[in-house]
C-alpha cells in the first residue's frame, strides 16, 4: 500500500513537472517579441511598492487609478464600484526591483503563473480520478481557453492570481475534510483555505460569489435519506445548519473583504454607481426604481447606511428609494412579429456569443454557426449521460459555473471575463469521462461517446496550443508596432530631463502619462492628455466607423490660447469622445469624467480637464471633425512640451507652443 502510494505521488509529481514544463515552454518562447499593452506600465508604475507606507495606499486605490494622465483622476468610487486587485502590485514590485521595466520578466512570470494553475488543476482533479483524465483536464486548461486574450496583458495578471489562489482555497478546504486526527492541523486547513479566498478576492473580485457555491456544495452533499421524510422548510433549515457549519469562513472572509472595501471606498458615490447602471441597462427601470437626483441619492444612501431610527429619515429613504412608473409615448410601436424577431436576434447573439469564448471556436458564418450548435448539443448529450448517477455533482458544478459567469453577464463572455467558468466546465467533462469508464457496464454507445469526447478533448488541447500560439505571436507583433511609435518620437526628439507634455490628438493609450515616463526614463515625469482628443480608430474603444491613423488629412493650428484641430478627411479622420458606449463629462469637483445621457452640444464652450473646449463639427453626434482647445495656463510653463499625432505621416510630433508660453 505504502509502495503504490509513493509510486502515484512520484507520477504525480513526474506528470507536473511535464505539464508546467510544456505549458511554460510553448508560450513563454513562442513570443519572439513583445512590449506593454494598455494598462500595462501604469498598473506597473504607479502601484509600486517601495516603502512602507506604500502598502496602504496601494491597498486602498482603485485599480484603474494607476492608468490616467496628471490633469484629471477616475470618478471616486465606493465600496461596490472600487476595483480593489492590489495582490498583482506586490509581485510587480518585486519584480521592478530586480528587472525593472523588462517586459519579459513581466509577460514570463504570467506564463508561469497560468502553467502553475493548470498544475494545481491537474493535481486537484487527481485527488478523484486517474491520472490520465486529471492531465487530460490539465492540459485542457493550459491551451484550449483563449488564453490569447489575457495571457500577454501583464495588467490582467490579477486573473490569473485570481484563478490560483482561488484552487489553493479549495485544495486547503480539501485538506481540511481529510484532516480528521489532528484538530490543529484541521483548523489549520480551514483558515488557510479562507486566507486562500481573500487573497482570490483582493487579486479580482469575480469570486465574490464562490461562498455560495460552497454553501450550495454543503447543502446537495449532506443529504441524505433521513431528510427524506422532513418537510421542505424543515430540510432546507437542517442542511442549512450544516452547510453553514462547513463554509463559515467563506462568509466571514467575504465580511471582512467588504470591509476592506468599505475602508478604502465608503458609500459616498453609491448613487452615481446606481444611476450608471439605468445609462448601461435601461431594461432595469423595468424593475428597479431610478433615483430623482444626485443629491437625493446621497442623502438615502446615508440615511440607510448610518441605520437612521426617526420616522422622518426612514420617510426621506423611502421617497427617494421608492419605484416610479415610467410612462414612455412613442410616434409609434413595432408589431409584435418585429418585436419577438429583435428579442430572437438579441438572445441568438448573446448565445453565440458565449459559444465562441467557450469553445474557442468562430461563429461568423451560418455554416460555423451550426457547426458550433451542434458542438454544444452533443456536449449536452454527454452531460446527461454521463451523469445519470451523479445528478447531485451535475448540480453543483453547474452552479459554480453560474457563480463564476456573472462578469461576462454584466459586461461580455470575453474568455478573460469568464476565466473562472473555464475550470469547471473542463472539470464537467473530466469526471463525465471519469464516469463512463468507472461504468462496469458500459454499452456500445457508451464507449462510443467516451471514445468521441477523449479524441476531441485531445484535439481541443492541440488546436488551442497551435491557435494561442499564433495568436500571441500576433499580439506581440501589434504591441511591438504600438512601441515603435513612441520610440521614434522620443529618438527625433531630444528633452531635457525636466521636460513636461501636454497631448493633443493621439491615438487612444490609457495609460499614455506611464509611456513618456518609460522613454524618458524617469517616474517623475508629468504628462496631461485630453480625453476628447483622442483620434478616431477602427476597432478602437467602440468605434465602429472607418476611421484611420494614417494617410488621412488633418491640420491642427494655433489659436488664443491653444489650439484647434479640423479633420480634412470627414469620412476618415476624426475625434473619438465616446467611451464604453456613453459620452463623459467633465466634473472640476472630482477632478473626473462622468458618464451623461446627451452629448456635448456644438459651438458652445465646455470645461475638461485640460481647460475648456468647442466643438465646432461632429459627425453623427459620435466623431468630431472640428475642435478648438483652450489650456488653463496652470499646464503651461517653459518646460512644457505640445505633442499632436500626425494623421498624414503616422507619427507624433512636435507643436510650436511658443505662443501660449508667453
Amino acid at each position: 500500500m505504502i509502495v503504490c502510494f509513493k509510486k502515484e505521488r512520484s507520477q504525480k509529481l513526474f506528470l507536473s513537472i511535464v505539464l508546467f514544463a510544456v505549458a511554460f515552454t510553448l508560450f513563454g518562447f513562442c513570443v519572439k517579441e513583445n512590449w506593454f499593452r494598455e494598462d500595462d506600465l501604469g498598473q506597473i508604475i504607479y502601484g509600486l511598492i517601495k516603502k512602507p507606507s506604500d502598502i496602504p495606499r496601494v491597498f486602498s486605490a482603485d485599480e484603474r487609478d494607476f492608468t490616467v494622465p496628471a490633469n484629471y483622476s477616475r470618478s471616486k468610487a465606493n465600496f461596490i464600484s472600487g476595483f480593489m486587485r492590489p495582490i498583482k502590485n506586490i509581485f510587480f514590485s518585486v519584480i521592478y526591483y530586480f528587472f525593472k521595466l523588462d517586459i519579459r520578466a513581466y509577460y514570463l512570470f504570467h506564463v508561469a503563473l497560468h502553467a502553475l494553475t493548470a498544475v494545481l488543476l491537474f493535481y486537484i482533479l487527481s485527488l478523484w480520478m486517474s491520472l490520465t483524465l486529471a492531465f487530460l483536464a490539465g492540459l485542457l486548461f493550459a491551451f484550449y481557453p483563449q488564453v490569447s486574450t489575457w495571457l500577454p496583458w501583464i495588467a490582467a495578471t490579477h486573473t490569473t492570481l485570481m484563478t490560483l489562489f482561488l484552487l489553493l482555497s479549495i485544495l486547503f478546504y480539501r485538506y481540511y475534510f481529510l484532516a480528521r486526527n489532528s484538530l490543529f492541523k484541521k483548523y489549520t486547513y480551514y483558515f488557510l483555505s479562507g486566507f486562500m479566498f481573500l487573497l482570490a478576492l483582493l487579486s479580482r473580485e469575480s469570486v465574490i460569489f464562490f461562498p455560495l457555491w460552497m454553501f450550495f456544495g454543503a447543502c446537495v452533499f449532506s443529504y441524505d435519506a433521513q431528510y427524506a421524510t422532513k418537510s421542505i422548510f424543515a430540510k432546507i433549515w437542517a442542511l442549512g445548519k450544516i452547510a453553514l457549519q462547513k463554509t463559515w469562513i467563506f462568509f466571514a472572509t467575504m465580511g471582512i473583504y467588504v470591509l476592506l472595501k468599505i475602508w478604502a471606498y465608503g458609500f459616498g458615490t453609491l448613487d452615481r454607481t446606481y444611476n450608471n447602471l439605468f445609462i448601461r441597462f435601461p431594461w432595469l427601470k423595468k424593475f428597479l426604481p431610478q433615483l430623482q437626483s444626485a443629491q437625493e441619492g446621497v442623502l438615502a444612501i446615508k440615511v440607510l447606511s448610518q441605520g437612521a431610527q426617526t420616522s422622518a429619515s426612514h420617510a426621506v429613504a423611502q421617497k427617494v428609494l421608492a419605484p416610479k412608473v415610467l410612462v414612455q409615448k412613442t410616434l409609434s410601436s413595432p408589431s409584435w412579429l418585429e418585436t419577438i424577431t429583435l428579442k430572437l436576434q438579441s438572445v441568438s447573439n448573446s448565445f453565440f456569443a458565449w459559444l465562441n469564448n467557450i469553445f474557442f471556436l468562430s461563429t461568423d458564418s451560418f455554416a460555423s454557426k451550426l457547426f458550433v450548435l451542434g458542438l454544444f448539443l452533443f456536449f449536452m448529450i454527454f452531460i446527461f449521460m454521463s451523469y445519470k448517477k451523479h445528478k447531485n455533482l451535475l448540480a453543483f458544478f453547474m452552479f459554480g459555473a453560474l457563480c463564476f459567469a456573472w462578469p461576462g453577464v454584466l459586461v461580455f463572455p470575453h474568455a478573460r471575463y469568464i476565466n473562472l467558468v473555464f475550470p469547471v466546465l473542463i472539470a464537467v467533462v473530466a469526471f463525465g469521462l471519469e464516469f463512463l469508464l468507472r461504468d462496469k457496464q458500459k454499452s456500445l454507445a457508451q464507449y462510443l461517446l467516451f471514445l468521441t469526447v477523449f479524441c476531441v478533448s485531445s484535439f481541443a488541447i492541440i488546436n488551442g496550443a497551435y491557435k494561442n500560439a499564433l495568436e500571441l505571436q500576433a499580439s506581440g507583433k501589434g504591441t511591438v508596432a504600438v512601441k515603435k511609435r513612441f520610440a521614434r518620437f522620443f529618438e527625433e526628439n531630444n528633452f531635457s530631463s525636466n521636460a513636461n507634455f501636454v497631448v493633443l490628438g493621439s491615438p487612444f493609450a490609457s495609460d499614455i502619462e506611464a509611456i513618456a515616463k518609460y522613454f524618458m526614463h524617469n517616474l517623475g515625469t508629468q504628462l496631461a492628455f485630453e480625453l476628447f482628443s483622442t483620434v478616431a480608430q477602427t476597432g478602437s474603444w467602440g468605434c465602429s466607423g472607418d476611421y484611420k491613423t494614417f494617410g488621412v488629412k488633418s491640420e491642427i493650428f494655433p489659436i488664443n490660447g491653444g489650439f484647434r484641430i479640423v479633420s480634412r478627411d470627414k469620412k476618415h479622420c476624426a475625434l473619438w469622445m465616446t467611451f464604453s458606449s456613453h459620452p463623459v463629462k467633465w466634473v472640476p469637483e472630482d477632478r473626473a469624467y462622468r458618464w451623461m445621457k446627451e452629448p456635448y452640444k456644438q459651438d458652445m464652450w465646455h470645461t475638461c480637464s485640460i481647460g475648456k473646449f468647442k466643438i465646432n463639427e461632429a459627425l453623427d453626434d459620435k466623431y468630431i471633425t472640428d475642435i478648438s482647445f483652450v489650456l488653463d495656463k496652470k499646464w503651461v510653463n517653459k518646460n512644457t512640451v505640445f505633442v499632436t499625432w500626425d494623421t498624414m505621416a503616422g507619427k507624433y510630433k512636435v507643436l510650436d507652443g511658443g505662443h501660449l508660453k508667453t
